[in-house]
């Protein structure tokens, strides 16, 4: 624009999810407690949903241990989650420090390829909101993670962000 404003993106909205949809959980930042992330996706698949773990979820990195494991193996989880077509969503066991390590090893334009789907987290997983919009410019969700502490311990936290994935207009 030539008045000096700047022009907001339009964003894709993913759709909802239904009970049955598979959603992968993935983290893409600091390591997850065993405990938490086992409650976490005990309430998820108490929603109908199909959880899929992430095979690196549970590393620690042998030299960052503030890392849930390699970058390598966290951008591969991330990335193998978002190109799986059964996958409806993926969702972030927690955030923490990393996230903003993996941006450079995601391959950006096959990610795009794929389509929207839901994309949650919150904190350093912010990095990823902005790429998810910048690189494939599709809206994400600033919400509770599946392994924090606050979603497996507050029941409204947890109940608001099931009406969001399921049914936003509710919220």
């Amino acid at each position: 624009r030539t008045d000096g404003a700047t022009r907001v993106r339009e964003l894709t909205r993913p759709a909802r999810l239904h009970l049955g949809d598979r959603v992968a959980v993935v983290a893409p930042s600091g390591p997850v407690r065993a405990d938490r992330l086992a409650k976490g996706c005990a309430i998820l698949r108490g929603w109908g949903l199909d959880v899929e773990v992430a095979p690196h979820v549970m590393d620690v990195d042998d030299r960052f241990q503030y890392l849930a494991g390699a970058d390598r193996d966290r951008a591969a989880d991330l990335q193998a989650a978002w190109l799986d077509p059964t996958v409806a969503g993926v969702l972030c066991a927690r955030g923490g420090y990393g996230a903003e390590r993996i941006l450079g090893l995601i391959d950006w334009a096959t990610m795009r390829c794929a389509g929207a789907k839901v994309f949650a987290g919150y904190s350093d997983v912010t990095a990823l909101h902005e790429a998810f919009a910048l690189r494939l410019g599709l809206a994400t969700l600033h919400s509770p993670m599946a392994a924090a502490q606050v979603f497996v311990s507050d029941d409204l936290t947890s109940e608001l962000f099931r009406r969001t994935l399921f049914a936003p207009e509710a919220v």
